[in-house]
């Protein structure tokens, strides 16, 4: 089977996993199908890269529930980043808390 034949079967389950974590906040079956390319693909990417999305719990949902290993409040997701082991990380968060952690990388 082809990608190209395996995306959109790929695309239905990715879009039936977040409307159930998404539902509670709103979102639609319309809406899940919209982003569940984009949550794949970077579903997909954290695996290959070895990363770790970090996401403050001011974000939207579909990133909060669907994308982010780990969503905190400023202080949690600090501690997390000092205590992972990841090739990568990803914060979702104001500019202030990246601006934090990198201050604190050297």
């Amino acid at each position: 089977m082809s990608k190209s034949t395996e995306e959109p079967a790929v695309n239905v389950k990715e879009a039936k996993r977040l409307l159930e974590l998404l539902s509670n906040a709103g979102y639609r079956k319309e809406d899940c199908e919209y982003i569940a390319p984009m949550t794949r693909e970077i579903t997909e990417l954290k695996k290959e890269l070895g990363a770790l999305v970090l996401a403050h719990h001011y974000m939207t949902p579909d990133i909060t529930f669907a994308v982010a290993d780990y969503a905190e409040d400023a202080l949690g997701l600090v501690r997390r980043a000092e205590e992972s082991d990841a090739d990568t990380i990803l914060m979702c968060t104001v500019m202030s808390l990246v601006q934090c952690h990198d201050s604190n990388d050297g």
